[in-house]
């Protein structure tokens, strides 16, 4: 895509003429400036949702090797003493 533009800017006259852009390199930085935009605000939303994951895992297993740790034992036999 950016190729093309870049190719051929004519091609986004019509469009840069109906947003009264004076130059097609405005149009192009505007349109970036939104694209990076969208991608940082997914990033932020990503690491948030594998922060909570993350705390999720380790909330769970804190909880089952709490569980094994106190998880009562057999009885052990008491051995017999020889007089």
């Amino acid at each position: 895509m950016f190729a093309i533009v870049a190719l051929f800017p004519d091609l986004l006259l019509g469009i840069m003429g109906a947003l009264r852009f004076a130059r097609v390199f405005d149009l192009l930085l505007v349109i970036a400036l939104m694209v990076l935009t969208v991608v940082i605000f997914m990033s932020y939303f990503a690491q948030k949702d594998m922060k909570r994951k993350l705390e999720d895992f380790v909330r769970e297993q804190a909880i089952q090797e709490t569980v094994v740790k106190n998880k009562p034992r057999g009885h052990k036999k008491k051995a017999k003493r020889n007089k």
